[in-house]
């Protein structure tokens, strides 16, 4: 009994020490990146995602996912434009806020807040002209430091759970623009980068 209690307790020692040591090792390095091609020009998808408020019509972040969630939104189309929810559940409290917007690349901030604390990260929509549209390269990046949470990057969970949501959304963002939708637009009058 003595025997198996030391084995046990030797295995035990030898599991912290790899999730704390390793942990440290760890980089805390996130980045969730998905890509989709959209049938649309990259005028016509910026001026899509630049604006917040459609958002809840085309992402993964809506009315079905979370039918508790409050949207509310500030500010014009362009950078400095936020949207913010609030909700009991799934989506929780957070803003998504366009800090920068181009024709080949619109930038953002998300926050997510829970009981577990605040989250802040880089999100991006990079939008490359194709003969088919355009590419939209949607992609994250925060770093981690807890050494649970830098396993779980590590072990891909973290991309995985949002990586969906990404998927989610570009599918539905390229539903948005069937090519008939397209036609007759005009790009927009300028462009709303930092403001400008």
């Amino acid at each position: 009994m003595k025997t198996l209690l030391k084995v046990l307790l030797g295995l035990l020692a030898a599991l912290l020490l790899l999730f704390f040591g390793g942990g440290m090792a760890l980089s805390g390095q996130a980045r969730v990146e998905r890509t989709a091609l959209v049938a649309a020009p990259p005028f016509a998808v910026q001026a899509v995602v630049e604006d917040l408020s459609t958002w809840p019509e085309w992402s993964a972040w809506n009315e079905a996912r979370d039918p508790q969630a409050e949207w509310s939104f500030e500010g014009e189309p362009g950078a400095g434009m936020r949207w913010s929810w609030q909700s009991e559940g799934p989506l929780g409290t957070g803003s998504l806020t366009v800090t920068g917007s181009t024709a080949e690349r619109v930038d953002f901030q998300l926050r997510f807040e829970d009981s577990s604390g605040l989250m802040e990260a880089s999100d991006s929509m990079v939008l490359t002209p194709t003969e088919e549209g355009t590419q939209v390269t949607w992609a994250m990046d925060h770093t981690f430091d807890p050494l649970l949470l830098r396993w779980i990057v590590q072990l891909g969970v973290f991309d995985a759970m949002l990586g969906a949501d990404y998927e989610a959304g570009l599918a539905g963002l390229g539903e948005r623009f069937a090519p008939e939708a397209v036609e007759g637009e005009q790009p927009p009058a300028g462009g709303t980068e930092d403001g400008e």
